[in-house]
């Protein structure tokens, strides 16, 4: 009987384990699948270029946004859940202007992006990657400063779009631009103040450092830990 007993306890622990590796598994998708449904950091996905492939990235966006809703629930505390959730809705709403409407000027000019987003794409990474390293360091900055770090990333990151050597294609890309610093700024949600493109205020908080990193940065996990690391 004991023997039996023991050999329950065994399989059950084995099972809890096995459980427990699979949700880690399922955890460590979660930056490779946001940089799915962002397009520009994937490895396998590219921007549409025609209505069909438009309908598709629609489609594939909206299984991904609800697969990493799923994920952030199960993976995360509240504190990051919860700026997941704002990042993720965010992100779902402006997908979602863009895909109710499939006739929209709005997505004609996103459509009519998509080859100059495919071929420069690279280059817009390099500029998120970017953002996310200076982001990651913004957490050993004072408190009060955190935030506003934030506040003038995202002004730094559309002076870096505007350095990439786009030709043509400068006028298009600005459409991705646009809709990456609408998803920040309903993120952030007005709370930047004078720390914006308009004011010198981001020069007053000294210059955020890019220490390279042995994997692919996670924008949005650096966005969520800095803002969990601050003090209400």
């Amino acid at each position: 009987m004991l023997k039996f007993i023991f050999s329950i306890v065994i399989i059950l622990m084995m099972t809890t384990i096995e459980m427990y590796n699979a949700k880690e598994v399922d955890c460590k998708n979660f930056d490779p699948m946001f940089h799915e449904m962002t397009l520009v950091s994937s490895s396998k996905r590219r921007f549409p270029t025609n209505s069909a492939e438009f309908i598709n990235h629609c489609k594939t966006n909206n299984e991904l946004a609800n697969k990493l809703t799923q994920l952030n629930k199960n993976c995360f505390n509240d504190a990051m859940r919860n700026i997941f959730a704002l990042v993720i809705y965010s992100y779902k709403a402006e997908t979602k202007s863009s895909c109710k409407n499939k006739n929209s000027q709005k997505t004609k000019n996103f459509i009519a992006a998509g080859p100059c987003l495919n071929q420069h794409r690279a280059k817009i990474s390099k500029c998120i990657d970017t953002a996310a390293l200076r982001i990651a360091s913004a957490k050993s900055k004072p408190n009060k400063d955190r935030f506003p770090h934030l506040c003038c990333e995202a002004v730094e990151f559309q002076k870096c779009m505007d350095k990439l050597a786009l030709g043509d294609c400068q006028k298009h890309i600005q459409v991705y631009a646009n809709n990456v610093q609408k998803i920040l700024g309903g993120f952030v949600d007005r709370s930047c103040g004078e720390y914006n493109a308009d004011s010198d205020r981001c020069d007053s908080l000294g210059p955020l450092s890019a220490k390279k990193s042995a994997t692919k940065p996670s924008f949005i996990r650096n966005v969520a830990e800095l803002v969990a690391s601050i003090d209400a």
